[in-house]
């Protein structure tokens, strides 16, 4: 008799807890308004800059701050422009042209 009390206590405790995972009203999801007091933040990294600007709702853009890279952003930044780093499409490619050059 007492091997079946556990289970079935743990069976009435565990029940809420499962059902609350399947809601049984349809969710509606908010979609999201911007409101006036709505503003943007823009970056820009350009190859040996970044730079920061806001737009306000009233349509003015304010320039915040300009950095210009050190030598490690000028590498990184030569590096991610050559042409094997602009999509994946060149890496699946290239990988290609290795296995057919190695067969």
């Amino acid at each position: 008799m007492m091997r079946y009390i556990v289970p079935a206590l743990l069976l009435v405790f565990l029940i809420p807890v499962l059902w609350s995972f399947f809601p049984t009203e349809p969710q509606i999801l908010q979609l999201y308004e911007p409101t006036s007091q709505t503003f943007g933040v823009g970056f820009d990294l350009g190859a040996s800059y970044g730079t920061v600007a806001v737009s306000y709702p009233n349509g003015t853009i304010q320039s915040i701050a300009k950095v210009v890279g050190d030598a490690a952003y000028l590498e990184v930044m030569s590096r991610l422009s050559l042409q094997t780093s602009q999509h994946l499409q060149y890496v699946a490619v290239f990988r290609e042209e290795i296995r057919r050059k190695i067969h």
